[in-house]
């Protein structure tokens, strides 16, 4: 039977219905998926990816350095440091006055 999608044509699933359930079980029992899913909508937005890739490669840095780097306003920075924050993706480390952020996980390095 020949499918029509996208504009493609399709013959029909090369796999076998057992295979086809196999990945899909599978998939559905990837341990953490929702949690991983979740990550990937974080990191989808444009600043808060560069804001996990540069504290990945330089380990730890303070709003005021990250702004810097980005050239945009402490405040926007701060924003998206608080949505990484309340997901857990970043860590906090305070040192008087100045708030030092770091990656929580090696995890989440090793998406970059």
């Amino acid at each position: 039977m020949k499918i029509k999608h996208l504009g493609q044509i399709c013959v029909g699933p090369t796999l076998t219905e057992k295979e086809i359930k196999l990945v899909s079980n599978a998939l559905n029992k990837t341990k953490g998926l929702e949690q991983k899913i979740k990550l990937y909508a974080l990191l989808s937005g444009k600043t808060r990816y560069k804001l996990i890739k540069i504290l990945s490669d330089l380990e730890e840095l303070c709003v005021c350095d990250m702004a810097e780097i980005l050239k945009m306003s402490v405040s926007a920075i701060s924003h998206q440091l608080k949505i990484l924050r309340k997901e857990q993706v970043v860590t906090t480390r305070r040192e008087g006055q100045i708030i030092y952020y770091s990656v929580k996980s090696k995890e989440i390095k090793r998406l970059l």
